[in-house]
Protein backbone atom coordinates (compact mmCIF):
# COMPACT_ATOMS: atom_id res chain seq x y z
CA UNK A 1 0.00 0.00 0.00
CA UNK A 2 2.92 2.30 0.55
CA UNK A 3 2.83 5.64 2.33
CA UNK A 4 0.45 5.49 5.24
CA UNK A 5 -3.09 4.47 6.15
CA UNK A 6 -5.39 6.92 7.89
CA UNK A 7 -8.03 5.84 10.38
CA UNK A 8 -10.72 8.37 11.22
CA UNK A 9 -12.48 7.87 14.55
CA UNK A 10 -14.95 9.98 16.47
CA UNK A 11 -14.60 10.08 20.24
CA UNK A 12 -17.91 10.81 21.94
CA UNK A 13 -19.43 10.67 25.40
CA UNK A 14 -20.85 7.16 25.45
CA UNK A 15 -22.42 7.67 28.88
CA UNK A 16 -22.90 11.43 29.29
CA UNK A 17 -22.59 12.54 32.90
CA UNK A 18 -21.64 9.08 34.20
CA UNK A 19 -18.36 10.23 35.74
CA UNK A 20 -16.65 8.45 38.55
CA UNK A 21 -16.00 10.66 41.58
CA UNK A 22 -12.24 10.19 41.31
CA UNK A 23 -12.16 10.72 37.56
CA UNK A 24 -10.22 7.47 37.09
CA UNK A 25 -10.13 5.56 33.83
CA UNK A 26 -12.77 2.94 33.19
CA UNK A 27 -11.24 -0.03 31.37
CA UNK A 28 -14.63 -1.66 30.87
CA UNK A 29 -16.30 1.13 28.90
CA UNK A 30 -18.15 0.22 25.70
CA UNK A 31 -17.09 1.11 22.19
CA UNK A 32 -13.34 0.93 21.82
CA UNK A 33 -10.70 -0.96 23.73
CA UNK A 34 -11.82 0.87 26.86
CA UNK A 35 -13.99 3.89 27.51
CA UNK A 36 -12.48 6.81 29.40
CA UNK A 37 -14.03 9.13 31.93
CA UNK A 38 -13.60 12.75 30.94
CA UNK A 39 -14.03 13.99 34.49
CA UNK A 40 -15.35 17.52 34.57
CA UNK A 41 -15.94 18.87 31.08
CA UNK A 42 -13.84 21.99 31.63
CA UNK A 43 -15.33 23.63 28.57
CA UNK A 44 -14.47 20.71 26.27
CA UNK A 45 -18.10 19.89 25.49
CA UNK A 46 -17.57 16.26 26.54
CA UNK A 47 -18.46 14.83 29.93
CA UNK A 48 -18.91 11.19 30.81
CA UNK A 49 -17.36 7.93 29.64
CA UNK A 50 -15.55 8.61 26.38
CA UNK A 51 -15.03 6.11 23.58
CA UNK A 52 -15.82 5.36 19.98
CA UNK A 53 -18.40 3.26 18.19
CA UNK A 54 -17.89 -0.43 17.38
CA UNK A 55 -17.58 0.62 13.73
CA UNK A 56 -14.62 2.89 14.57
CA UNK A 57 -12.94 0.06 16.47
CA UNK A 58 -13.48 -2.21 13.47
CA UNK A 59 -11.97 0.45 11.20
CA UNK A 60 -8.77 0.51 13.28
CA UNK A 61 -8.52 -3.29 13.27
CA UNK A 62 -9.07 -3.45 9.50
CA UNK A 63 -6.37 -0.81 8.94
CA UNK A 64 -3.92 -2.76 11.12
CA UNK A 65 -4.61 -5.91 9.11
CA UNK A 66 -4.17 -4.12 5.78
CA UNK A 67 -0.86 -2.68 6.94
CA UNK A 68 0.35 -6.07 8.17
CA UNK A 69 -0.47 -7.64 4.80
CA UNK A 70 1.63 -5.08 2.92
CA UNK A 71 5.35 -5.92 2.58
CA UNK A 72 6.19 -2.21 2.80
CA UNK A 73 4.41 -2.00 6.21
CA UNK A 74 2.84 1.45 5.91
CA UNK A 75 2.18 3.52 8.99
CA UNK A 76 -1.27 3.41 10.55
CA UNK A 77 -2.22 6.88 11.78
CA UNK A 78 -5.35 7.41 13.88
CA UNK A 79 -6.95 10.84 13.59
CA UNK A 80 -9.82 12.40 15.51
CA UNK A 81 -11.36 15.85 15.78
CA UNK A 82 -12.06 17.13 19.27
CA UNK A 83 -10.76 18.78 22.45
CA UNK A 84 -7.82 17.62 24.56
CA UNK A 85 -10.08 15.29 26.57
CA UNK A 86 -10.18 12.77 23.70
CA UNK A 87 -6.43 12.11 23.83
CA UNK A 88 -6.89 9.38 26.46
CA UNK A 89 -8.93 7.39 23.93
CA UNK A 90 -6.40 8.05 21.17
CA UNK A 91 -3.77 6.50 23.44
CA UNK A 92 -5.92 3.37 23.51
CA UNK A 93 -5.61 3.28 19.72
CA UNK A 94 -1.83 3.59 20.00
CA UNK A 95 -1.77 0.74 22.49
CA UNK A 96 -3.77 -1.43 20.10
CA UNK A 97 -1.15 -1.04 17.40
CA UNK A 98 -1.49 2.32 15.65
CA UNK A 99 1.87 3.95 14.86
CA UNK A 100 0.84 7.56 15.43
CA UNK A 101 -2.15 9.57 16.60
CA UNK A 102 -3.26 13.00 15.48
CA UNK A 103 -5.81 15.22 17.17
CA UNK A 104 -7.38 18.08 15.26
CA UNK A 105 -8.10 20.66 17.94
CA UNK A 106 -11.73 21.72 17.76
CA UNK A 107 -14.94 21.74 19.80
CA UNK A 108 -16.68 18.43 20.29
CA UNK A 109 -19.74 19.01 18.10
CA UNK A 110 -18.47 20.36 14.81
CA UNK A 111 -20.49 19.95 11.59
CA UNK A 112 -19.60 16.84 9.61
CA UNK A 113 -18.36 18.95 6.70
CA UNK A 114 -15.78 20.69 8.90
CA UNK A 115 -14.65 17.36 10.37
CA UNK A 116 -14.15 15.94 6.87
CA UNK A 117 -12.22 19.03 5.78
CA UNK A 118 -9.93 18.76 8.80
CA UNK A 119 -9.21 15.09 8.13
CA UNK A 120 -8.61 15.77 4.44
CA UNK A 121 -5.97 18.36 5.31
CA UNK A 122 -3.71 15.77 6.96
CA UNK A 123 -0.65 14.68 5.00
CA UNK A 124 2.77 13.16 5.63
CA UNK A 125 6.18 14.86 5.48
CA UNK A 126 6.12 14.61 1.68
CA UNK A 127 2.73 16.28 1.47
CA UNK A 128 1.00 13.02 0.52
CA UNK A 129 -2.45 12.04 1.74
CA UNK A 130 -2.94 8.41 2.81
CA UNK A 131 -3.72 5.88 0.12
CA UNK A 132 -6.54 4.54 2.27
CA UNK A 133 -8.79 6.32 4.72
CA UNK A 134 -10.57 3.70 6.83
CA UNK A 135 -13.56 4.99 8.80
CA UNK A 136 -16.40 3.55 10.80
CA UNK A 137 -19.62 3.78 8.83
CA UNK A 138 -21.32 5.63 11.68
CA UNK A 139 -20.42 7.24 14.99
CA UNK A 140 -21.84 6.46 18.41
CA UNK A 141 -23.77 9.73 18.75
CA UNK A 142 -25.51 11.12 15.66
CA UNK A 143 -24.73 8.12 13.48
CA UNK A 144 -25.38 10.03 10.25
CA UNK A 145 -22.56 8.34 8.32
CA UNK A 146 -21.82 11.62 6.54
CA UNK A 147 -18.11 12.01 7.33
CA UNK A 148 -16.77 9.18 5.08
CA UNK A 149 -18.76 10.49 2.12
CA UNK A 150 -17.74 14.11 2.72
CA UNK A 151 -14.11 13.05 3.25
CA UNK A 152 -14.15 11.28 -0.12
CA UNK A 153 -15.61 14.41 -1.70
CA UNK A 154 -12.89 16.60 -0.17
CA UNK A 155 -10.17 14.30 -1.54
CA UNK A 156 -11.95 13.59 -4.84
CA UNK A 157 -11.90 9.84 -4.19
CA UNK A 158 -14.31 6.97 -4.41
CA UNK A 159 -15.96 5.74 -1.21
CA UNK A 160 -17.06 2.20 -0.42
CA UNK A 161 -19.51 2.12 2.47
CA UNK A 162 -21.33 -0.54 4.45
CA UNK A 163 -18.34 -2.90 4.30
CA UNK A 164 -18.51 -6.02 6.45
CA UNK A 165 -15.06 -7.36 5.52
CA UNK A 166 -11.77 -6.15 4.05
CA UNK A 167 -9.05 -8.41 2.72
CA UNK A 168 -6.07 -8.58 0.41
CA UNK A 169 -6.08 -12.38 0.40
CA UNK A 170 -5.64 -13.72 -3.11
CA UNK A 171 -4.46 -10.37 -4.44
CA UNK A 172 -0.74 -10.69 -5.22
CA UNK A 173 1.43 -7.72 -4.43
CA UNK A 174 3.11 -6.06 -7.37
CA UNK A 175 1.37 -3.79 -9.82
CA UNK A 176 -1.01 -1.37 -8.03
CA UNK A 177 -2.82 -0.49 -11.25
CA UNK A 178 -4.43 -3.77 -12.17
CA UNK A 179 -3.57 -6.66 -14.45
CA UNK A 180 -0.82 -5.12 -16.53
CA UNK A 181 1.04 -8.38 -17.01
CA UNK A 182 -1.98 -9.96 -18.70
CA UNK A 183 -2.09 -13.09 -16.58
CA UNK A 184 -5.79 -12.65 -15.80
CA UNK A 185 -5.25 -11.75 -12.14
CA UNK A 186 -5.51 -8.34 -10.57
CA UNK A 187 -2.11 -7.38 -9.18
CA UNK A 188 -2.66 -6.06 -5.69
CA UNK A 189 0.54 -4.21 -4.86
CA UNK A 190 -1.25 -2.91 -1.80
CA UNK A 191 -3.32 -0.74 -4.12
CA UNK A 192 -6.32 -3.04 -4.31
CA UNK A 193 -8.58 -4.28 -1.53
CA UNK A 194 -11.19 -7.02 -1.73
CA UNK A 195 -14.27 -5.89 0.19
CA UNK A 196 -17.70 -7.26 0.94
CA UNK A 197 -20.55 -4.83 1.29
CA UNK A 198 -23.85 -5.29 3.10
CA UNK A 199 -26.97 -4.68 1.02
CA UNK A 200 -30.63 -4.65 1.94
CA UNK A 201 -32.59 -7.84 2.57
CA UNK A 202 -29.49 -9.71 3.73
CA UNK A 203 -27.70 -9.61 0.38
CA UNK A 204 -23.95 -9.13 -0.04
CA UNK A 205 -21.83 -7.54 -2.75
CA UNK A 206 -18.14 -8.20 -3.36
CA UNK A 207 -16.06 -5.22 -4.47
CA UNK A 208 -12.56 -4.82 -5.81
CA UNK A 209 -11.64 -1.35 -4.53
CA UNK A 210 -8.72 0.39 -6.22
CA UNK A 211 -6.90 2.93 -4.07
CA UNK A 212 -6.74 5.71 -3.25
CA UNK A 213 -10.17 5.43 -1.68
CA UNK A 214 -12.20 5.90 1.49
CA UNK A 215 -13.42 2.70 3.14
CA UNK A 216 -16.35 2.88 5.59
CA UNK A 217 -16.69 -0.35 7.57
CA UNK A 218 -19.47 -1.68 9.76
CA UNK A 219 -18.97 -2.68 13.37
CA UNK A 220 -19.29 -6.35 12.41
CA UNK A 221 -16.30 -6.17 10.04
CA UNK A 222 -13.73 -6.90 12.75
CA UNK A 223 -13.18 -6.84 16.48
CA UNK A 224 -10.34 -4.69 17.73
CA UNK A 225 -7.50 -6.69 19.23
CA UNK A 226 -6.67 -6.45 22.92
CA UNK A 227 -3.71 -4.20 23.67
CA UNK A 228 -0.78 -5.85 25.51
CA UNK A 229 0.29 -4.30 28.80
CA UNK A 230 3.72 -3.03 27.55
CA UNK A 231 1.96 -1.22 24.70
CA UNK A 232 -0.55 0.31 27.11
CA UNK A 233 2.26 1.64 29.30
CA UNK A 234 4.19 2.96 26.30
CA UNK A 235 1.09 4.71 24.93
CA UNK A 236 0.82 6.77 28.11
CA UNK A 237 4.08 8.51 27.21
CA UNK A 238 3.44 8.81 23.46
CA UNK A 239 3.27 12.23 21.87
CA UNK A 240 0.00 13.02 20.10
CA UNK A 241 0.34 15.57 17.31
CA UNK A 242 -2.15 18.44 17.42
CA UNK A 243 -3.36 20.31 14.34
CA UNK A 244 -5.67 23.28 14.01
CA UNK A 245 -9.16 22.72 12.62
CA UNK A 246 -10.35 24.68 9.58
CA UNK A 247 -12.77 27.51 10.20
CA UNK A 248 -16.45 26.77 9.73
CA UNK A 249 -16.86 29.72 7.38
CA UNK A 250 -14.13 28.41 5.06
CA UNK A 251 -15.78 25.01 4.50
CA UNK A 252 -18.53 24.96 1.85
CA UNK A 253 -19.97 21.70 3.25
CA UNK A 254 -20.14 22.95 6.85
CA UNK A 255 -23.92 22.89 6.86
CA UNK A 256 -24.13 19.25 5.80
CA UNK A 257 -24.89 16.81 8.57
CA UNK A 258 -26.56 19.46 10.74
CA UNK A 259 -30.20 18.64 10.03
CA UNK A 260 -32.33 19.10 13.14
CA UNK A 261 -33.86 15.92 14.60
CA UNK A 262 -37.46 16.70 15.50
CA UNK A 263 -38.44 13.29 16.91
CA UNK A 264 -37.29 9.68 17.17
CA UNK A 265 -39.66 6.73 16.92
CA UNK A 266 -39.16 3.00 17.52
CA UNK A 267 -38.58 0.77 14.53
CA UNK A 268 -41.78 -0.43 12.90
CA UNK A 269 -41.26 -3.41 10.57
CA UNK A 270 -42.82 -3.16 7.14
CA UNK A 271 -46.21 -4.79 6.87
CA UNK A 272 -47.26 -7.29 4.20
CA UNK A 273 -50.83 -7.56 2.94
CA UNK A 274 -52.65 -10.81 3.79
CA UNK A 275 -56.10 -12.09 3.01
CA UNK A 276 -58.66 -11.68 5.82
CA UNK A 277 -59.49 -14.92 7.63
CA UNK A 278 -62.71 -16.72 6.81
CA UNK A 279 -65.28 -17.44 9.52
CA UNK A 280 -68.59 -16.19 10.85
CA UNK A 281 -67.43 -15.87 14.46
CA UNK A 282 -64.31 -14.55 16.13
CA UNK A 283 -63.39 -18.08 17.21
CA UNK A 284 -63.54 -19.35 13.64
CA UNK A 285 -61.46 -16.45 12.37
CA UNK A 286 -58.78 -16.98 15.04
CA UNK A 287 -58.74 -20.69 14.19
CA UNK A 288 -58.31 -19.85 10.51
CA UNK A 289 -55.40 -17.53 11.30
CA UNK A 290 -53.57 -19.99 13.55
CA UNK A 291 -54.45 -23.17 11.63
CA UNK A 292 -55.10 -25.12 14.80
CA UNK A 293 -57.71 -27.33 13.13
CA UNK A 294 -56.43 -27.93 9.61
CA UNK A 295 -52.68 -28.05 10.25
CA UNK A 296 -52.06 -24.90 8.16
CA UNK A 297 -51.04 -21.39 9.15
CA UNK A 298 -48.65 -21.38 12.07
CA UNK A 299 -49.26 -24.96 13.22
CA UNK A 300 -46.19 -27.17 13.25
CA UNK A 301 -46.14 -30.11 10.89
CA UNK A 302 -43.76 -33.04 11.09
CA UNK A 303 -42.91 -34.64 7.74
CA UNK A 304 -41.16 -37.97 7.59
CA UNK A 305 -39.62 -39.47 4.48
CA UNK A 306 -36.88 -38.79 1.99
CA UNK A 307 -35.61 -35.24 1.16
CA UNK A 308 -37.77 -35.10 -1.96
CA UNK A 309 -40.92 -35.70 0.07
CA UNK A 310 -39.91 -33.00 2.56
CA UNK A 311 -39.21 -30.53 -0.27
CA UNK A 312 -42.62 -31.23 -1.82
CA UNK A 313 -44.27 -30.61 1.56
CA UNK A 314 -42.47 -27.27 1.94
CA UNK A 315 -43.51 -26.15 -1.56
CA UNK A 316 -47.11 -27.19 -0.89
CA UNK A 317 -47.15 -25.18 2.35
CA UNK A 318 -45.71 -22.11 0.60
CA UNK A 319 -48.42 -22.33 -2.07
CA UNK A 320 -51.08 -22.69 0.61
CA UNK A 321 -49.82 -19.59 2.39
CA UNK A 322 -49.72 -17.61 -0.85
CA UNK A 323 -45.94 -17.27 -1.23
CA UNK A 324 -45.80 -19.38 -4.42
CA UNK A 325 -48.07 -19.70 -7.41
CA UNK A 326 -49.47 -22.86 -8.85
CA UNK A 327 -46.88 -25.31 -10.21
CA UNK A 328 -46.13 -25.12 -13.91
CA UNK A 329 -47.75 -27.67 -16.19
CA UNK A 330 -45.05 -30.21 -17.11
CA UNK A 331 -46.87 -31.24 -20.30
CA UNK A 332 -45.60 -29.64 -23.54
Amino acid sequence: MGGWIGVAVKVVALRPGANRPDGANRPDGPGGPGGRDAGRPGGSGLAGTLGWSPADGAALECALRLAAADPTRPEVVVAAVGPAAIEAVLRDALAAGADRAVRIDAPADLPSGVVAAGLASLCDADGEAPRWWVCGERSADRGSGAVPVLLAAELDRVVASGLVSLSVDGLPYGDPDGDRDGDGHVDGGGGTVLAERRLERGRRERLLVQGPAVLAVAGSAARLRRAPLPAVLAARQAVIAVHDAPGVASVPTAGIGRLPVLARHPLRPLTSPVQPPAGATARERVAALTGVYDGGGGAARVVSGDPGTAADAILEALRTWGYLGAPADPSP
